[in-house]
C-alpha cells in the first residue's frame, strides 16, 4: 500500500548545523538562522519571492507537503533565499531539476496533477503541465534529449502511468504496465533509458525499465527486497533505488542488465525514520524527511549519521538542486 505524507500547515525554515564528521567539515548549513515570513519578503507581499543574489548561486529546492510553496535555499549555504508560493495548491510531491538549472515542481490543484517549470531562481512558473484526475508524484529529466518524465498514483480510481513529454512541452506519451498500478519514482541513466517504481495490486514493490527508444515499459527483477520504495536516480554509475520502509531508511545501488538489478552496494541514512524523495548531489545525499520535520544530509555512498540537519521545515517531501547558470555550463559543484 502506498504511503501518503500527513499534511500540515506549512512553516517558516529555521535552519541548524551539526557537527561534521571527521576530515574536511560540510559548510555551515544554516548559518542565516532568522526567520523570514511573507510579509517580511523584499517584494512585500504575500507572493513568490527570490533575493537578487540567487541567480548566483547553486540552489536547494525543497518542497512544502502541504502543497503552498517551496523553500529555496543556497547550496551549500543553507542560506534562505526565496520561496515559490502557489495558493491554489492542495498538496505538493516531487521535484527534479535538468542540466539548464530549471526546476520542476509536482503539485495537485483539486482533481488535477500539476507540474510547474521554474528558471533557475525564478518566481513565476514558466509553464504548467497538467493531468487530470491523477496524483504527479515523482519526476526526471532525459540528460539526452531533455524529455521530462512524470509519475503518477491513483486519484479518484482513475488508473495511473508514466507520462513522457518530449523536451519538457506539449502533450505526453503515456506509459503503463500490468505489474504497476500506483507509479511513484522516476529516473533517467546517464543513456536515456527510464527507470521507475511503484506498487502493484496486492501492494508489493514493482520495478520497470523503458529503454531509451523503447515503446513499452518492461519489468525488472531486483535482488533486493524492498517493500515499500522510494527516490530513483543515477548516481553516475549506478541506478539509486531508495527503501523508505526501512529504519533507517537505505538507498541501495543496482547495475541493470537485461530483466535483472544486482545490488552492488547500499547507503543507510542514519537517525533517519523515512526518507522518499532524496536527492544526490555529488558525494552528498539530501533526504527530506516529513515524519521528522527536517532534512538530513549525508555523505555519499558512505551513509551513516547526518553531517548537517536542516530543521523547521514542515512536512518537507522533496529535494532537488538546481545548478547556477554559469556553473550547469562547467558541471556538477565541486565534491565537498
Amino acid at each position: 500500500m502506498i504511503r501518503y505524507p500527513l499534511l500540515a500547515a506549512a512553516a517558516i525554515v529555521s535552519l541548524v548545523s551539526l557537527a561534521g564528521c571527521g576530515g574536511g567539515q560540510f559548510p555551515m548549513v544554516g548559518t542565516d538562522t532568522s526567520t523570514r515570513t511573507s510579509s517580511d519578503a523584499p517584494d512585500g507581499h504575500n507572493d513568490s519571492w527570490t533575493l537578487p543574489e540567487a541567480k548566483d548561486d547553486d540552489l536547494l529546492y525543497v518542497d512544502a507537503g502541504d502543497g503552498k510553496f517551496t523553500y529555496v535555499l543556497s547550496y551549500p549555504k543553507g542560506k534562505t533565499v526565496g520561496e515559490i508560493r502557489r495558493h491554489q495548491s492542495d498538496m505538493q510531491q516531487g521535484l527534479c531539476s535538468d542540466g539548464k538549472g530549471d526546476v520542476f515542481v509536482n503539485a495537485m490543484n483539486g482533481n488535477y496533477g500539476n507540474t510547474y517549470e521554474y528558471a533557475h531562481a525564478g518566481k513565476k512558473p514558466l509553464q504548467d503541465l497538467v493531468e487530470p484526475y491523477v496524483w504527479v508524484y515523482g519526476c526526471s529529466v532525459d540528460p539526452t534529449t531533455g524529455d521530462l518524465a512524470v509519475a503518477s498514483v491513483n486519484w479518484l480510481s482513475a488508473a495511473s502511468y508514466v507520462a513522457i513529454y518530449a523536451h519538457a512541452a506539449g502533450a505526453p506519451q503515456l506509459y503503463e504496465i500490468s505489474t504497476i498500478i500506483n507509479y511513484e519514482f522516476c529516473g533517467y541513466d546517464d543513456n536515456g533509458n527510464l527507470f521507475v517504481d511503484g506498487t502493484g495490486r496486492s501492494g508489493s514493490f514493482a520495478f520497470a525499465e523503458l529503454p531509451k527508444g523503447g515503446a513499452a515499459l518492461k519489468n525488472v527483477s531486483l535482488d533486493q527486497s524492498i517493500e515499500w520504495g522510494g527516490q530513483v536516480q543515477w548516481d553516475g554509475r549506478h541506478i539509486v533505488v531508495g527503501a523508505a520502509d526501512a529504519s533507517p531508511a537505505v538507498a541501495y545501488q543496482f547495475s541493470i542488465k537485461g530483466n535483472k538489478g544486482v545490488e552492488t552496494g547500499s547507503t543507510t541514512l542514519g537517525g533517519s525514520v523515512a526518507v522518499q524523495q532524496f536527492w544526490i548531489a555529488g558525494k552528498m545525499l539530501i533526504g527530506p524527511e516529513a515524519s521528522a520535520n527536517e532534512i538530513g544530509i549525508w555523505k555519499y555512498p558512505g551513509g551513516g549519521a547526518p553531517i548537517a540537519t536542516i530543521v523547521g521545515v514542515r512536512n518537507p517531501f522533496g529535494a532537488t538542486i538546481s545548478l547556477a547558470v554559469a556553473r550547469s555550463r562547467r558541471g556538477p559543484t565541486p565534491a565537498l
